[in-house]
């Protein structure tokens, strides 16, 4: 997100901070906190390891339940909890920053 007016929050336990003025990355954001996050934001990225363990979809539920576009990595079992129109579904690899 260089030279981009738009902030960009990251909630994240692995990632430290990434030293961007418009990118700022939060750990240990759970519960409430977490849902305050989401409700202010334009938008859903939830990026996943295709790992054959079931992951996400609370973070999906959440983000459909406050109206919110969602993008994700076309992971296992996420296509059980949506349809193509409620998410943009990335094949890993294919996404470019």
């Amino acid at each position: 997100m260089k030279n981009s007016h738009r902030q960009c929050i990251i909630v994240c336990d692995t990632l430290g901070d990434l030293h961007q003025s418009n990118i700022k990355v939060l750990n240990d954001c759970i519960g409430d906190d977490m849902l305050k996050i989401m409700a202010r934001s334009h938008c859903v990225v939830i990026p996943l390891k295709d790992t054959g363990i079931s992951s996400g979809q609370r973070v999906i539920l959440q983000a459909m339940a406050l109206g919110k576009p969602i993008i994700c990595t076309d992971a296992d079992g996420i296509r059980d909890y949506v349809r193509d129109i409620q998410l943009m579904a990335m094949r890993k690899g294919t996404a470019k920053v």
